[in-house]
């Protein structure tokens, strides 16, 4: 989730770009709970992700989240897709131990 915020890689940047939306950092935040029964479900996510979809596409300018996401939208480094965002390890050069 921090890739969508930054546009940088996770472990480029474990923090938050300022302006993320508060209701994405906290859902992140909960995501990467050390504790494995804390985060919630894949299901959960897609819905709470759903939810603010529908906020953003509402005609209510009012609505905070919307606002919030739209304001982070504008400052959004986009991520380039052409570009492999999970790098292979290195290979590591082997000895034929069969001689």
């Amino acid at each position: 989730m921090t890739e969508i915020s930054t546009g940088k890689q996770a472990f480029d940047r474990l923090d938050f770009d300022p302006g993320t939306p508060d209701c994405y950092v906290r859902l992140a935040k909960r995501c990467i709970d050390p504790n494995p029964k804390k985060r919630p479900t894949a299901k959960y996510v897609n819905h709470q992700v759903g939810l603010w979809n529908e906020e953003i596409l509402s005609p209510d300018d009012d609505n905070e989240i919307k606002k919030q996401f739209l304001e982070n939208d504008i400052t959004l480094q986009v991520i380039d897709t052409d570009k492999n965002l999970y790098p292979m390890s290195n290979s590591i050069d082997s000895i034929d131990i069969s001689e």
